[in-house]
């Protein structure tokens, strides 16, 4: 089937409705959805169509028809929404889509676009030379694979329930691709990392809080300790963000030197914001490692969300890297190798400390 313009419109102008239809007033719990670690839920499906419709379409669309001497398209990162819109809801995202969406078709059709202006080209950074046509007929292809995903991320949430219907439902062995959603692999995103930010309880500890008769005790895993200090050694930034005030935590932290200490926060993203400001760090140069609904907003936001084995459901679905340590028990350690690994600098580390125990 060859691209006709009038055509693809047609599919264009449908997604908002179908989206709504499909979506809008459903419970949480069929919208918060994924696929497993990577993956999307049918919220951020919504919201990276929102984040290409501002961002892609049109605007290399424009790039192409103003036939400039640079025809180069900018990179598109794929992972933007999910630090854009952390916890942005449905109810907000579709009407706004619709509205972006219902922008851009008007500007498409005031273009009046003939047989020769779909010929023209203009520069993928991964692919090369694309026309305009290639450029429109992907939109449309766009819309339906993530009206699919939609449906396929649903449908998963029922594999156990159908019993052996299964086997007549292929949908439910379609293998999601979690490399198919992020800007780059997992590896890569850890490379970039520049500040690793944590909660505290359930993640440096295990969690519980012990009072005694006139103080409240903690339990610290010295290989976390370990970790943070190797963190800090190779130039990274650690912080500490919790929704809890505890002398405790101000005490190891000053064990560990860790100067960013924030404590009784209710809103973790904007202490994120403002750490990364002050310090000139990107969103995607930051690791944040959470493990109850309360961290939900800062893990999506970070560039790598990460949590301990013992987390939540929820948050070890919307993490990019989850550990085989639990929370108190070696987790932050984990993810300090994982980094440092793909910093590339874990071997220099680790003689440093060696170095450091000959020497006393």
């Amino acid at each position: 089937m060859e691209f006709e313009l009038s055509a693809g419109i047609a599919v264009l102008e449908r997604t908002p409705g179908a989206l709504r239809a499909q979506l809008n007033g459903l419970p949480h719990a069929w919208t918060a959805a994924t696929e497993g670690p990577e993956t999307w839920s049918p919220r951020l499906i919504v919201a990276h169509l929102l984040h290409c419709e501002k961002n892609d379409w049109m605007v290399r669309a424009g790039i192409i028809l103003n036939q400039g001497t640079d025809r180069r398209f900018a990179s598109l990162d794929r992972f933007a929404h999910v630090r854009d819109y952390p916890a942005t809801p449905l109810e907000e995202l579709l009407p706004e889509f619709a509205t972006a969406r219902a922008a851009n078709l008007a500007a498409l059709a005031d273009w009046k676009l003939k047989d020769a202006e779909l010929a023209l080209e203009g520069q993928h950074p991964t692919f090369g030379t694309v026309t305009l046509s290639q450029l429109l007929a992907t939109w449309v292809a766009h819309d339906l694979s993530h009206l699919a995903q939609v449906a396929r991320v649903m449908a998963k949430q029922y594999a156990n329930a159908v019993g052996p219907w299964r086997a007549y439902l292929p949908i439910m062995d379609h293998a999601a691709k979690p490399t198919d959603h992020a800007a780059a692999s997992l590896n890569e995103a850890l490379k970039n990392i520049r500040l690793v930010a944590l909660d505290v309880d359930g993640v440096l500890t295990d969690g519980g809080i012990y009072l005694g008769a006139s103080e409240e005790l903690k339990r610290f895993e010295a290989k976390d300790g370990a970790g943070i200090a190797m963190l800090r050694k190779a130039g990274l930034t650690v912080a500490l963000i919790t929704g809890r005030q505890s002398t405790l935590v101000e005490r190891r932290a000053k064990e560990l030197n860790i100067t960013e200490v924030h404590q009784g926060v209710k809103d973790k993203v904007e202490v994120l914001r403002e750490v990364c400001q002050r310090l000139s760090i990107a969103a995607d140069q930051v690791a944040y490692m959470g493990d109850d609904l309360p961290d939900m907003a800062a893990l999506r936001w970070a560039g790598v969300g990460a949590a301990p084995a013992d987390a939540v459901a929820e948050v070890q679905s919307a993490a990019r890297w989850v550990s085989t340590k639990c929370g108190g028990g070696g987790a932050v350690r984990e993810l300090a190798e994982a980094v440092l690994k793909a910093h590339g600098t874990w071997g220099k580390t680790v003689q440093a400390f060696e170095g450091e125990r000959m020497a006393q």
